[in-house]
């Protein structure tokens, strides 16, 4: 067995918060956001834009839409009141450290916390964000585990019938790659 692998399944693993948003567009605002570190505590919220956002043509893209699938309408309609996803989301995350896939998913959040915060003069403190690729890094995963484990949950995904860019699906996969990890590294032990 590798120095890398010996290394990796002797170090002690906490169960990690993952986070994912979807957006009206890349430079857009979040109208979905999931995050959780197990399939039981995992939390999603379809996001009704503030005015502002709503008002800013440039914000919304019909590619975008086409991808993530919620329309301006949908949205409007059926989001829950961002102000009410910024307290939940930061009463849940606060002192936490997050992993997401990209640093656009910090700019979603960012933009979500400091927007509400900015409109109704409450405080909303934003977690310590990290991207996924660290959480690997710092663990010591190595790369043919990692790989392995995204197979692991690429079938589940597909299993389930799950459809990628949609914030609840994307973390539930991030959620059962981590587990695959585990189980693999729990495994190797036997």
């Amino acid at each position: 067995m590798s120095k890398e692998m010996l290394d990796y399944l002797n170090t002690k693993m906490e169960k990690p918060i993952f986070i994912d948003f979807e957006a009206s567009s890349i430079n857009g605002f979040p109208l979905q956001v999931a995050y959780g570190s197990c399939e039981e505590d995992l939390k999603y919220f379809l996001i009704k834009p503030l005015a502002e956002w709503n008002n800013e043509e440039h914000l919304w893209s019909f590619d975008s839409q086409e991808i993530h699938g919620f329309s301006k309408r949908y949205i409007n309609e059926y989001g829950i009141n961002p102000e009410s996803v910024a307290r939940e989301v930061s009463d849940d995350l606060n002192g936490k450290v997050i992993y997401a896939d990209s640093k656009a998913d910090m700019a979603w959040l960012n933009m979500l916390l400091n927007d509400v915060a900015r409109l109704t003069g409450e405080d909303y403190p934003i977690p310590e964000f990290k991207l996924i690729s660290t959480l690997a890094y710092e663990q010591k995963i190595p790369s043919s585990i990692a790989v392995k484990a995204q197979i692991m949950a690429e079938k589940k995904f597909k299993v389930y019938g799950l459809i990628a860019h949609k914030a609840d699906s994307d973390t539930l996969k991030h959620i059962w790659t981590w587990n695959a990890i585990q189980e693999i590294k729990s495994n190797n032990y036997e």
